[in-house]
């Protein structure tokens, strides 16, 4: 394990801010790699190499330094990682008064290189698992799924689990690091993916990681039995949302639907992806794809053949003040002129009205025709996803 030179270099000054004491850390090769006196960085240390060859502490008395050139009286000793030697600790001074204070140094050393070892572990399985989350959402490319679920195993994921894809957005995360001077983005997102690993019903099976900044992507696992799914993902965000609480932070989820085969991850997530910003706009905190089968049946056919068909219909549509919201109103309320008037704060005689100029532009009668009312839900979707 190799020191980070940065990491010693803090150690160092803030040794010396409180004891006062000049201090050298040097590598496992004795090059000085840290040090109260910076122009001594880089520079190779006799008694270092010593220290590393007899795997011993040697002390250096004031009648010891005519015999090394440029070695001061001090203590120099090993330091270790996992029973090795990493590197030596040089402090300059009488090595009576230094005896706790080597031991300290020592000490703080290795546990800086503990946490540095961690850390990097931790990075090295996040980047292992940012890779082989892509893979299990590259759709596009004929990956090797024996190679992929190898690649799972070693990460301790079993791939014939049944998982569906959550995507869950963090609507408001720059005013939630706002509300404190302590908070960061980064704690504040470290803290949230801890929360939902730590929630009763997240498993070791359960995959999730950032995939942008405010985008959280969990790959859900379930029992057999789908009938019961949404009712266990539902749970399973209740208990985040009562983790969360204290945050105050506004979220949305979409869920993706099962498929079995090797390439379902991918899929389950396009139609997460799809559905998220549905379940935003309509400020909904959960959304499933499988109640919204008409809205993905529609974003898989192609643009160009929609624009031949629809754009001359929503310009018509746009081009008219209140028609749009109009249509909004009147499809999420089952095409009750009653109910959409009340959503729209208008009265029923304005309701009426604007029926009847959507009829005069578009040809359609959607209140009393199964297909003008399916039309107008397609054309709605349209102005929806490529107009707005």
């Amino acid at each position: 394990m190799v020191l980070n030179q940065e990491l010693a270099q803090k150690l160092v000054d803030q040794i010396m801010d409180n004891l006062g004491y000049n201090i050298n850390i040097m590598n496992d090769l004795g090059v000085i790699i840290a040090s109260g006196s910076k122009e001594r960085i880089g520079k190779y240390h006799k008694i270092a190499e010593e220290v590393i060859k007899k795997k011993c502490r040697i002390d250096i008395d004031e009648e010891d330094e005519a015999k090394y050139e440029g070695v001061k009286q001090g203590i120099n000793m090993p330091f270790y990682y996992q029973h090795a030697i990493a590197g030596v600790i040089g402090i300059t001074g009488s090595p009576k008064e230094l005896e706790n204070t080597a031991e300290l140094v020592r000490m703080s050393t290795e546990l800086m290189l503990e946490q540095q070892a961690l850390k990097e572990r931790i990075y090295h399985h996040q980047s292992q698992k940012t890779f082989f989350i892509n893979r299990l959402l590259a759709v596009h490319y004929d990956y090797d799924w024996e190679t992929t679920k190898n690649w799972g195993a070693k990460l301790g994921y079993n791939l014939t689990i049944p998982r569906v894809v959550c995507l869950l957005s963090l609507n408001n995360l720059n005013h939630v690091v706002e509300t404190s001077p302590l908070l960061t983005k980064e704690k504040v997102k470290e803290h949230i993916i801890s929360s939902i690993k730590a929630t009763a019903s997240h498993n070791k099976q359960d995959i999730s990681s950032y995939i942008n900044v405010d985008e959280i992507i969990i790959f859900k696992t379930f029992k057999q039995d789908e009938n019961h799914l949404k009712e266990h993902i539902e749970g399973y965000f209740i208990e985040i949302q009562k983790a969360l609480e204290g945050l105050h932070v506004e979220w949305s989820v979409s869920v993706g639907n099962y498929h079995p085969s090797q390439h379902g991850y991918a899929e389950s997530y396009r139609e997460a992806k799809l559905l998220l910003n549905n379940a935003k706009q309509k400020g909904k905190q959960i959304i499933f794809a499988k109640d919204h089968i008409f809205e993905l049946l529609f974003a898989s056919v192609h643009k160009g053949l929609l624009d031949t068909y629809l754009k001359p219909l929503a310009e018509k549509i746009l081009d008219s003040q209140h028609m749009f919201e109009t249509i909004e109103a009147l499809i999420e309320n089952n095409m009750s002129l009653v109910h959409a008037a009340k959503a729209l704060y208008i009265h029923r005689n304005t309701m009426i009205f604007r029926m009847n100029k959507l009829k005069e532009y578009l040809n359609l009668n959607p209140i009393h025709n199964e297909k003008d009312r399916m039309l107008l839900h397609v054309i709605y979707l349209y102005i929806k996803h490529y107009k707005s």
